[in-house]
């Protein structure tokens, strides 16, 4: 409230016509002295304290508020202030002070360093753009009382040092509460690694609308030998491209693909699970046990006669009616073609026929017989 006093100034006096008494004059000329200093006063802390947009004249702008709260404010059209760092390598200072937003070109490696954090108990975030100019050039953390969060599920992390998979323009965001002790990094333009710990998960559905490109999808929603996927689907509407789609979501009770193609620059088969190969015993009439997803059928010596076959039954607990079975002859033993078909007609039970559709016996042999079941729902 301001000190200034209007009222103890006599407006009236002297009065016209008449003798004034001059302890009147002094009066006036004493509160206007006094409310001139007030005013003084008041005008110099505003001077000293008020947010101004432009200097006052005489003056130099200094809006420094020295963290004051500014509370139930509505900002509107609210910017940052830019630090452009040019071209950088090795040793270098990233100071907040400078601004909230700052960005560099790399001439080699660089090792950040952080300063100019504000007080610790105040919440605030700086944004860096790092322009990449060779994958050679890695962005390290320098050691010291910082402890960064989240830095090992930046892609291309190791320790303190990120190994970025492509030149070009990368933004990272840092945040802190604690003048810096503890600060939290975001990888702004890339998405992060999906990675799972221990043996059993849970999840809801995920939906992949997108594409996934390179690197590997993994544990446990679509993951690696070892982990269990509990009722859960992973539908990709996008392609998958290289990289690696490992077990247990293919062939997993309960999880299913849905949708989009399926693509590998490598391969495509049953991780971890050895072809196990079984002798037919006795004769060609005699069934076979094979439990596992793959492998190798050798029959008995024998032939088949001109536009005849031979069944064989397979018994396989991984076998399920409306399963592909895709099977072929593992070798050619006398150059003699045999056509070969397979297909499961009851749980547990994989029906083999082995025909000859020429009009000549077959030569008396073994044959080696390689099946893979493919699951169908």
């Amino acid at each position: 409230m301001s000190s200034i006093n209007p009222n103890n100034i006599d407006g009236t006096y002297p009065i016209a016509g008449q003798d004034n008494d001059s302890q009147g004059f002094r009066d006036n000329f004493t509160n206007v002295k006094n409310n001139l200093a007030f005013a003084k006063t008041e005008i110099e802390d505003l001077q000293n304290n008020a947010i101004l947009k432009t200097a006052l004249s005489g003056g130099t702008l200094n809006n420094d508020m020295n963290y004051a709260q500014l509370k139930s404010a509505q900002l509107l059209k609210t910017v940052y202030t830019k630090n452009s760092l040019t071209t950088v390598s090795g040793s270098t200072t990233i100071d907040w002070s400078t601004g909230h937003f700052q960005n560099f070109i790399t001439s080699g490696s660089v090792d950040l360093t952080f300063s100019g954090w504000p007080t610790s108990g105040l919440y605030t975030s700086l944004r860096l753009e790092a322009n990449v100019t060779s994958v050679a050039h890695t962005i390290s953390f320098a050691a010291g009382t910082t402890s960064f969060y989240n830095l090992s599920n930046i892609q291309g992390a190791s320790g303190n040092t990120i190994t970025l998979s492509s030149p070009g323009i990368h933004v990272f965001e840092f945040s802190t509460y604690n003048n810096g002790s503890t600060v939290y990094v975001r990888d702004l333009l890339r998405n992060y690694d999906i990675t799972t710990a221990g043996a059993t998960a849970t999840y809801t559905d995920i939906t992949i609308t997108g594409n996934i490109t390179a690197g590997n999808v993994r544990a446990p929603i679509i993951g690696n030998v070892g982990t269990t996927l509990t009722a859960t689907n992973a539908y990709l509407n996008g392609t998958v491209l290289a990289g690696a789609i490992n077990s247990p979501v293919i062939g997993n009770t309960g999880a299913s693909i849905t949708g989009g193609n399926i693509k590998s620059t490598s391969n495509i088969g049953y991780s971890g699970v050895s072809s196990t190969a079984v002798t037919q015993a006795t004769n060609r009439g005699t069934w076979v046990t094979i439990n596992q997803p793959i492998g190798n059928v050798v029959l008995t010596s024998g032939f088949i006669g001109a536009y005849s076959a031979n069944l064989l039954v397979l018994n396989n607990t991984f076998a399920e009616p409306n399963d592909y079975i895709s099977i072929q002859q593992g070798d050619m033993g006398n150059n003699f073609s045999y056509m070969t078909r397979a297909y499961c007609n009851t749980a547990g039970r994989i029906v083999v026929t082995i025909s000859n559709d020429l009009p000549v016996n077959s030569p008396t042999e073994v044959i080696n017989l390689r099946y893979a079941i493919l699951k169908n729902g």
